[in-house]
Protein backbone atom coordinates (compact mmCIF):
# COMPACT_ATOMS: atom_id res chain seq x y z
CA UNK A 1 0.00 0.00 0.00
CA UNK A 2 1.27 3.48 -0.83
CA UNK A 3 2.37 5.14 2.42
CA UNK A 4 1.21 8.60 1.38
CA UNK A 5 -2.24 7.27 0.64
CA UNK A 6 -2.30 5.46 3.98
CA UNK A 7 -1.22 8.53 5.93
CA UNK A 8 -4.09 10.50 4.45
CA UNK A 9 -6.49 8.22 6.32
CA UNK A 10 -4.72 7.73 9.66
CA UNK A 11 -2.61 9.73 12.07
CA UNK A 12 -0.14 8.45 14.68
CA UNK A 13 -0.80 10.07 18.05
CA UNK A 14 0.96 9.64 21.38
CA UNK A 15 -1.10 9.19 24.53
CA UNK A 16 -0.03 8.78 28.17
CA UNK A 17 -0.39 5.38 29.81
CA UNK A 18 0.75 3.68 33.02
CA UNK A 19 2.33 0.32 33.79
CA UNK A 20 1.26 -1.77 36.77
CA UNK A 21 4.01 -0.24 38.92
CA UNK A 22 2.65 3.23 38.28
CA UNK A 23 5.50 4.28 35.99
CA UNK A 24 4.35 6.69 33.30
CA UNK A 25 5.02 5.56 29.74
CA UNK A 26 3.76 6.57 26.30
CA UNK A 27 2.03 4.50 23.66
CA UNK A 28 1.45 5.18 20.01
CA UNK A 29 -1.98 4.47 18.61
CA UNK A 30 -3.51 5.03 15.22
CA UNK A 31 -6.40 7.43 14.98
CA UNK A 32 -8.60 7.81 11.95
CA UNK A 33 -8.21 11.21 10.36
CA UNK A 34 -11.64 10.97 8.88
CA UNK A 35 -13.84 12.63 11.48
CA UNK A 36 -17.51 11.97 11.81
CA UNK A 37 -19.28 14.60 9.82
CA UNK A 38 -21.13 17.07 11.95
CA UNK A 39 -24.50 18.30 10.86
CA UNK A 40 -24.24 21.09 8.34
CA UNK A 41 -24.86 24.33 10.20
CA UNK A 42 -26.35 25.81 7.04
CA UNK A 43 -29.25 23.35 7.34
CA UNK A 44 -30.30 24.93 10.64
CA UNK A 45 -32.90 27.56 9.88
CA UNK A 46 -32.81 30.81 11.82
CA UNK A 47 -35.76 33.18 11.70
CA UNK A 48 -36.45 36.73 12.79
CA UNK A 49 -39.52 38.79 13.60
CA UNK A 50 -39.60 40.21 10.08
CA UNK A 51 -39.94 36.71 8.57
CA UNK A 52 -43.48 36.38 9.90
CA UNK A 53 -46.62 38.49 9.91
CA UNK A 54 -48.44 37.55 13.09
CA UNK A 55 -52.24 37.65 13.00
CA UNK A 56 -53.81 35.76 15.88
CA UNK A 57 -53.37 33.26 18.70
CA UNK A 58 -54.68 29.82 17.72
CA UNK A 59 -53.99 27.92 20.94
CA UNK A 60 -51.71 27.63 23.93
CA UNK A 61 -50.37 24.36 25.30
CA UNK A 62 -47.60 22.82 27.37
CA UNK A 63 -44.93 23.58 24.76
CA UNK A 64 -46.00 27.19 24.21
CA UNK A 65 -48.22 29.16 21.85
CA UNK A 66 -49.47 28.32 18.37
CA UNK A 67 -49.89 31.46 16.29
CA UNK A 68 -51.71 32.22 13.06
CA UNK A 69 -49.31 34.04 10.77
CA UNK A 70 -48.15 34.60 7.22
CA UNK A 71 -44.84 33.13 6.09
CA UNK A 72 -43.59 33.63 2.54
CA UNK A 73 -47.09 34.39 1.26
CA UNK A 74 -48.59 31.31 2.95
CA UNK A 75 -50.88 31.24 5.98
CA UNK A 76 -49.43 28.84 8.55
CA UNK A 77 -49.82 27.66 12.13
CA UNK A 78 -46.59 28.53 13.96
CA UNK A 79 -45.84 26.62 17.14
CA UNK A 80 -43.48 28.68 19.27
CA UNK A 81 -41.64 27.58 22.43
CA UNK A 82 -39.93 30.22 24.57
CA UNK A 83 -36.59 28.56 25.34
CA UNK A 84 -35.84 31.04 28.12
CA UNK A 85 -38.88 29.91 30.09
CA UNK A 86 -39.52 26.33 28.94
CA UNK A 87 -37.87 23.28 30.52
CA UNK A 88 -35.18 21.62 28.40
CA UNK A 89 -37.39 18.68 27.40
CA UNK A 90 -39.66 21.03 25.42
CA UNK A 91 -36.88 21.74 22.90
CA UNK A 92 -36.22 17.99 22.60
CA UNK A 93 -39.91 17.38 21.92
CA UNK A 94 -40.00 20.12 19.28
CA UNK A 95 -36.94 18.68 17.54
CA UNK A 96 -38.45 15.20 17.76
CA UNK A 97 -41.59 16.54 16.08
CA UNK A 98 -39.52 17.87 13.18
CA UNK A 99 -37.84 14.47 12.83
CA UNK A 100 -41.22 12.73 12.72
CA UNK A 101 -42.57 15.15 10.11
CA UNK A 102 -39.52 14.39 7.97
CA UNK A 103 -39.97 10.65 8.47
CA UNK A 104 -43.62 10.99 7.41
CA UNK A 105 -42.84 13.26 4.46
CA UNK A 106 -44.95 11.17 2.06
CA UNK A 107 -48.01 11.70 4.28
CA UNK A 108 -47.70 15.48 4.43
CA UNK A 109 -50.71 17.16 2.89
CA UNK A 110 -52.65 13.88 3.07
CA UNK A 111 -52.90 12.78 6.69
CA UNK A 112 -50.67 15.36 8.38
CA UNK A 113 -50.06 19.05 7.58
CA UNK A 114 -47.14 20.12 5.41
CA UNK A 115 -44.04 21.15 7.32
CA UNK A 116 -43.30 24.70 6.13
CA UNK A 117 -40.47 25.81 8.40
CA UNK A 118 -38.64 25.00 11.61
CA UNK A 119 -35.68 26.35 13.55
CA UNK A 120 -34.58 29.00 15.99
CA UNK A 121 -36.24 32.40 16.27
CA UNK A 122 -34.49 35.66 17.18
CA UNK A 123 -31.04 34.18 17.87
CA UNK A 124 -32.24 31.23 19.91
CA UNK A 125 -34.82 32.99 22.05
CA UNK A 126 -37.49 30.58 20.75
CA UNK A 127 -37.81 27.43 18.69
CA UNK A 128 -40.56 27.39 16.06
CA UNK A 129 -42.33 24.86 13.84
CA UNK A 130 -44.55 26.10 11.04
CA UNK A 131 -47.15 23.91 9.32
CA UNK A 132 -49.91 24.53 6.82
CA UNK A 133 -53.24 25.59 8.28
CA UNK A 134 -55.55 22.68 7.51
CA UNK A 135 -58.59 22.92 9.77
CA UNK A 136 -59.94 23.16 13.28
CA UNK A 137 -59.49 20.76 16.22
CA UNK A 138 -61.97 17.97 16.81
CA UNK A 139 -62.80 19.59 20.16
CA UNK A 140 -64.27 22.53 18.21
CA UNK A 141 -67.02 20.30 16.76
CA UNK A 142 -70.10 18.81 18.35
CA UNK A 143 -70.46 16.01 15.79
CA UNK A 144 -68.52 14.48 12.90
CA UNK A 145 -69.61 12.17 10.09
CA UNK A 146 -68.89 8.46 9.78
CA UNK A 147 -66.75 9.29 6.76
CA UNK A 148 -64.59 11.62 8.85
CA UNK A 149 -64.19 8.90 11.45
CA UNK A 150 -62.98 6.50 8.74
CA UNK A 151 -60.49 9.09 7.48
CA UNK A 152 -59.20 9.62 11.01
CA UNK A 153 -58.54 5.91 11.43
CA UNK A 154 -56.87 5.75 8.01
CA UNK A 155 -54.56 8.59 9.06
CA UNK A 156 -53.45 6.75 12.18
CA UNK A 157 -53.02 3.47 10.28
CA UNK A 158 -50.78 5.21 7.74
CA UNK A 159 -48.61 6.63 10.51
CA UNK A 160 -48.40 3.26 12.24
CA UNK A 161 -47.45 1.56 8.96
CA UNK A 162 -44.34 3.77 8.95
CA UNK A 163 -43.38 2.70 12.45
CA UNK A 164 -44.53 5.83 14.28
CA UNK A 165 -46.56 5.70 17.48
CA UNK A 166 -48.32 9.06 17.86
CA UNK A 167 -48.40 8.75 21.65
CA UNK A 168 -50.64 11.77 22.32
CA UNK A 169 -54.08 11.00 20.88
CA UNK A 170 -56.63 13.58 22.03
CA UNK A 171 -59.25 15.85 20.47
CA UNK A 172 -56.94 18.88 20.19
CA UNK A 173 -54.46 16.87 18.10
CA UNK A 174 -57.00 15.92 15.42
CA UNK A 175 -57.82 18.57 12.81
CA UNK A 176 -60.86 18.51 10.52
CA UNK A 177 -61.14 20.38 7.24
CA UNK A 178 -64.84 20.83 6.51
CA UNK A 179 -64.14 21.95 2.94
CA UNK A 180 -63.40 18.36 1.91
CA UNK A 181 -63.96 16.39 5.16
CA UNK A 182 -60.25 15.57 5.40
CA UNK A 183 -58.80 14.62 8.78
CA UNK A 184 -55.23 15.34 9.92
CA UNK A 185 -53.17 14.33 12.93
CA UNK A 186 -50.82 16.87 14.51
CA UNK A 187 -48.43 17.34 17.45
CA UNK A 188 -45.74 14.66 17.21
CA UNK A 189 -43.51 15.91 20.01
CA UNK A 190 -44.11 12.81 22.12
CA UNK A 191 -44.17 10.36 19.21
CA UNK A 192 -42.02 7.25 19.35
CA UNK A 193 -40.39 5.08 16.68
CA UNK A 194 -38.87 2.46 19.00
CA UNK A 195 -41.71 -0.06 18.83
CA UNK A 196 -42.14 -3.01 16.47
CA UNK A 197 -45.53 -2.74 14.79
CA UNK A 198 -45.65 -6.52 14.27
CA UNK A 199 -45.05 -7.34 17.93
CA UNK A 200 -45.98 -4.47 20.23
CA UNK A 201 -49.59 -4.10 21.33
CA UNK A 202 -49.19 -0.35 21.86
CA UNK A 203 -50.25 0.29 18.26
CA UNK A 204 -53.53 -1.58 18.74
CA UNK A 205 -54.07 0.24 22.03
CA UNK A 206 -53.62 3.57 20.28
CA UNK A 207 -56.03 2.58 17.50
CA UNK A 208 -58.61 1.59 20.11
CA UNK A 209 -58.14 4.93 21.88
CA UNK A 210 -58.68 6.89 18.66
CA UNK A 211 -61.66 4.75 17.68
CA UNK A 212 -63.35 5.44 21.03
CA UNK A 213 -62.62 9.16 20.76
CA UNK A 214 -63.99 9.47 17.23
CA UNK A 215 -67.02 7.31 18.03
CA UNK A 216 -67.90 9.73 20.82
CA UNK A 217 -68.19 12.52 18.23
CA UNK A 218 -69.78 10.50 15.41
CA UNK A 219 -73.46 10.91 14.51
Amino acid sequence: MDMDAHSSHTNIITVPAYENNGKRITRNIRKSAQKKESSDSSSIQNFYFTDFKFKDLLSQGRSGKTLLCEFRNNTIALKCADLWKSPSYILKEMQNEVKIYQQLSDLQGIYIPNLECYGYFENGMCYVIGTTLVGKPLSFYKYITKGQKVKGMLALNAIHDRGVLHNDIRADNILLDNRNNDVYLIDFGMSNTDYDIMEDGVFNEEKFKLDCLLTHYTL
